[in-house]
Formats: C-alpha cells, sequence, structure tokens
C-alpha cells in the first residue's frame, strides 16, 4: 500500500500535538498549508516533515547561542 500523502486535521493535531482548535486557527490563519476535497480538509504530510526540519534547527541555533 502507498504511503499516505494527506493528513485530516485530526491526524495531524495528534502527530503534531496542536489541539483541535489551534490546527483550525492555524488552518483559518492560512499558517498551514491545505487543500479541500469536497468538505475535507485534507493536509500535506510534507508539512510535518518541514515543521520538524524547523524545529530541529531551531534547537540547534539555541543550543548555539547557550553555548556563546
Amino acid at each position: 500500500m502507498a504511503q499516505k500523502q494527506f493528513l485530516s486535521r485530526k491526524e495531524f493535531g495528534e502527530i503534531t500535538g496542536l489541539s483541535p482548535s489551534s490546527v483550525d486557527r492555524r488552518l483559518r490563519d492560512h499558517q498551514i498549508p491545505f487543500t479541500k476535497f469536497g468538505r475535507r480538509v485534507l493536509i500535506p504530510v510534507t508539512v510535518v516533515e518541514e515543521m520538524k526540519g524547523k524545529a530541529g534547527e531551531n534547537l540547534a541555533q539555541t543550543r548555539t547561542e547557550a553555548q556563546a
């Protein structure tokens, strides 16, 4: 079976640890890219991967600043 390309709002919230209201607010403010398929809101899996990459960069920067 092929790997998932999209996540539901609920799945996205569970993976990222965001509450349903936080996910909805970020979708409404266009902070999270999404696609609508009928009434469903679908969030690309790549968004989670990008968030993980940014979190890693921020952690590395914080460690560097703490050592200085």
